[in-house]
């Protein structure tokens, strides 16, 4: 029986598989390395950086996952929220949480490994023991708990608010706000107490409602609302955060390709494995790293014949 790449994709983005996956490479990084067997240093460090690898995507998906639970609500279909009630208790118990359960895994594989005391051991699998349920599910539960207390979003056409999950109570026209973006009493009293604007969304509310909805290049960012939604170029452009992103990703996939070809080159210099094993499967991180490397240097020239001519 095989499973289609589509069908594993589908898996891994159901937050439980991905979470459980998560742990377990956690829990094979820290056996890799951490944990003495009859494997020496540069085994140990080798598969430790094999599974590194391999689990920085899994890491990275449920790390986004974790941060989008406790950060503040950002979409509701084609609006963007812009209040809300905030859950500062939530989240940094759901912060102290995940740190637990890193912490007592690599904590216990340290203790294990230098051959620590027992009590210490127990302390950090405690730790992870108390910390994976409580990360898993703290953020999802306050989120729908501050859902609750109801939301204001943004688009286009003016206001959205919501007084619970998936019952609006008004959709307001820009033109129809007050001269500092007030809401109206009856639609501001449907929402809970402790819904408050998020920073810097009353300010640009109230300018929208005076001069009409054009955000800029600051607002967009600061609000993280559709840059489709800016008429200021700066809007558009890439910020520091997708660049960092995009190089970190690019930097993953060249040393896991590098990685592979290196390895299946140790393999057959050492005689573990015949020397066809390498035009066989030496193809494809060698095409995977042509294919990257010159990528970039193809962005690069693109840009730079679309800039100014040196004069």
């Amino acid at each position: 029986m095989t499973v289609s790449p589509r069908c594993a994709m589908a898996l891994l983005s159901v937050p439980p598989v991905r979470g459980a996956l998560s742990v377990l490479f956690l829990v094979m990084f820290v056996a890799v390395t951490l944990v003495p067997g009859e494997h020496g240093a540069a085994m140990r460090i080798g598969g430790g950086l094999a599974v590194l690898l391999l689990g920085v995507p899994l890491w990275s998906a449920t790390l986004a996952g974790f941060v989008r639970d406790v950060r503040r609500p950002h979409r509701r279909g084609r609006t963007v929220v812009v209040a809300s009630r905030p859950r500062p208790f939530a989240v940094t118990v759901s912060w102290i949480a995940l740190g637990a359960v890193v912490g007592g895994l690599i904590g216990f594989g340290l203790v294990t490994g230098l051959g620590g005391p027992d009590p210490a051991a127990a302390l950090c699998l405690l730790a992870t023991v108390l910390g994976l349920p409580t990360a898993a599910v703290l953020p999802r539960l306050s989120r729908w708990h501050a859902d609750g207390s109801g939301v204001v979003a943004v688009c286009e056409r003016g206001l959205h608010v919501t007084a619970r999950p998936g019952e609006e109570v008004a959709a307001i026209p820009w033109d129809r706000l007050g001269p500092i973006g007030d809401l109206p009493p009856d639609v501001g009293g449907a929402l809970g107490r402790r819904v408050r604007w998020h920073p810097g969304a009353r300010e640009a509310v109230g300018r929208w409602a005076q001069e009409g909805f054009s955000p800029t290049a600051a607002e967009v960012r600061a609000l993280r609302l559709d840059p489709a939604w800016s008429a200021d170029p700066a809007a558009h452009e890439p910020t520091s955060a997708s660049r960092r992103r995009r190089a970190a990703e690019l930097a993953w996939a060249l040393t896991l390709c590098t990685g592979l070809l290196a390895g299946l080159i140790g393999l057959v210099v050492t005689g573990t494995s015949p020397w066809w094993a390498l035009p066989a499967f030496g193809w494809a991180p060698l095409l995977a790293i042509w294919f990257l490397v010159p990528h970039r240097g193809r962005r690069g020239a693109g840009s730079s014949e679309r800039g100014i001519a040196p004069r």
